[in-house]
């Protein structure tokens, strides 16, 4: 990114979705002097290098199987960790999982991980990650919807609930506030790591 993207007045990035690689992702969240005092953020960054290091290792794995499908193809990093929070809990994130990939590796040694690559307990407790998939499929056209079959709507209404969720701010001071109709704003920004 040309500007440092946490501005002096701002908490968090500004809205939008913001595409980075997982090195300037690394160097913006983990390296960046901004964070050089965290206690949390290199260890939750290597945890995240751990969990998506799984996926390459079963798609190499099972490379004759996925015919040159991706497992994941990408990554959106919200909550905290997009913040300038010093030291956040976890890492949210969502990750976008091939709907063919994982269909062709079914039933295949060692890829019941899939069960626990999106149990956020699991995952929080493992990793330091709380992920939530969004079902990837290639959609050649958005348009006309209604004529798409089911993995391509559940994609593009999973895509946009968790785009319109990364821009939401919880209402300042209350712990673990649902979602309301006064936090449905877009107030912040989230990145886009391509994996």
């Amino acid at each position: 990114m040309s500007i440092h993207p946490f501005l002096d007045d701002q908490e968090h990035l500004p809205p939008g979705r913001f595409r980075l690689s997982w090195e300037e992702a690394e160097e913006l969240l983990v390296d960046d002097p901004l964070f050089a005092g965290s206690q949390t953020r290199p260890e939750l960054w290597r945890g995240l290098t751990r969990y998506i290091a799984r996926f390459f290792e079963l798609q190499e794995q099972y490379e004759s199987l996925l015919d040159g499908r991706q497992l994941a193809h990408f990554i959106w990093i919200g909550g905290s960790f997009a913040s300038k929070k010093l030291d956040p809990r976890q890492l949210d994130l969502s990750i976008a999982i091939d709907v063919l990939a994982r269909r062709a590796l079914a039933g295949q040694p060692g890829v019941r991980w899939f069960n626990q690559a999106t149990s956020r307990t699991y995952c929080v407790d493992n990793y330091g990650v709380s992920p939530i998939e969004i079902p990837f499929v290639v959609v050649p056209s958005p348009f006309r919807s209604d004529k798409l079959g089911l993995d391509e709507q559940s994609y593009l209404r999973e895509r946009g609930a968790w785009d319109d969720w990364w821009q939401r701010i919880r209402t300042p001071g209350v712990v673990d506030c649902p979602p309301s109709e006064e936090t449905a704003g877009t107030a912040r920004g989230y990145l886009e790591v391509t994996l």
